[in-house]
């Protein structure tokens, strides 16, 4: 039987392959994410209730990935268990007050305002530097 570290490297050397592979092959990719795709809009079983952000879908990649209107869908789309599960896991809620809320569009308008404000955190420094180039007229 492997032991726990054996099992942790041989995972990251699937996880290597696969990514791999997917940066190569057009066709592995697609298939790849809509597996994805389809594993972020599950609910969380009871045994992964506790384990933290690692196993939450990233509200923030999802947001990146499809825009303001999809990723409000994608909100939308999740129950109020995992709303909760994704606000507490990505630490959205710092008065705890969500925790309360009954409502299902009061927890995704919160998760839908909080993941675009902390988006947008720090967009004055976006693309600064990328350029040698002076912005500011000479003297």
């Amino acid at each position: 039987m492997l032991n726990e570290n054996e099992i942790k490297t041989r995972l990251t050397d699937i996880v290597r392959v696969i990514s791999a592979h997917a940066g190569k092959n057009e066709e592995f990719r697609k298939a790849l994410a809509d597996i994805l795709e389809r594993t972020t809009n599950m609910e969380l079983n009871e045994n992964q209730q506790d384990l933290g952000p690692s196993l939450m879908p990233s509200p923030f990649a999802i947001l990146q990935e499809k825009g303001t209107d999809g990723f409000r869908e994608w909100v939308s789309s999740l129950e109020i268990d995992v709303l909760k599960k994704v606000i507490s896991a990505h630490r959205l809620d710092g008065t705890g007050n969500a925790r309360k809320w009954k409502t299902k569009d009061k927890l995704v308008e919160f998760v839908v305002a909080r993941v675009t404000d902390r988006s947008r955190q720090g967009g004055s420094f976006k693309g600064y530097g990328d350029s040698n180039e002076r912005k500011d007229t000479e003297f």
